[in-house]
């Protein structure tokens, strides 16, 4: 991780002085993305923010729409949905139009983790088209975050029945993909629903 860090922040000052505006925006989103994984949140915004400038006129309209897609994520995971959801519209044209299906499906993603948020029932409706699109594409990262995030609001919901529908269909994916993380988050949710309904033995099992 923190190799990761050092070698993205480097690039991004490589870039910086040399007038690579397309090279610093690329960098700055893997700073942006490394600054998260060792949860430097408010750094990691800073930087999906600042490579969003730097590539609005860089001719690169996919790493465009791969920037405009991490501030949206970090926005709705960790401050304000509705700042997510406020800028999701114009991630999402950006994405279509550049044929970027894997950053669509991840804006759509963090639209409904952004709506879950807000208690808005709609979100499941974000996540049923990021997971029809992720399985059809073979993607694989945005399938499991899709599953992940669905499950966690429905968790959250106390939407049990959702929850339990879900499951079966995540937890085979996970284990086709080999996903342990996802594994052992979905694992935590079903035992939450679990106890909330009252059944402390299958959800201590």
């Amino acid at each position: 991780m923190r190799e990761s860090l050092e070698a993205a922040e480097e690039a991004a000052a490589t870039a910086a002085q040399l007038g690579d505006r397309r090279g610093r925006g690329r960098a700055l989103n893997a700073l942006a993305a490394a600054r998260w994984s060792v949860d430097r949140l408010p750094e990691a915004r800073a930087s999906a923010a600042d490579a969003v400038v730097v590539l609005e006129d860089a001719g690169d309209g996919v790493e465009l729409a791969r920037a405009c897609a991490a501030v949206i994520r970090i926005e709705a995971v960790a401050f304000d949905p509705a700042a997510a959801i406020a800028a999701a519209p114009q991630a999402l044209a950006l994405a279509s139009e550049c044929g970027a299906e894997e950053v669509r499906v991840d804006v759509l993603v963090s639209l409904g983790l952004a709506h879950g948020h807000r208690g808005d029932p709609s979100a499941q409706d974000f996540f049923s088209e990021a997971l029809a699109a992720g399985v059809a594409h073979g993607l694989h990262f945005q399938t499991i975050r899709a599953y992940v995030n669905a499950a966690g609001v429905a968790a959250d919901a106390r939407d049990h029945a959702r929850l339990d529908a879900l499951a079966p269909l995540a937890r085979a994916l996970f284990e086709d993909y080999q996903s342990i993380p996802a594994q052992h988050e979905l694992a935590v949710m079903l035992a939450w629903s679990l106890r909330d309904r009252g059944r402390y033995a299958e959800a201590l099992g």
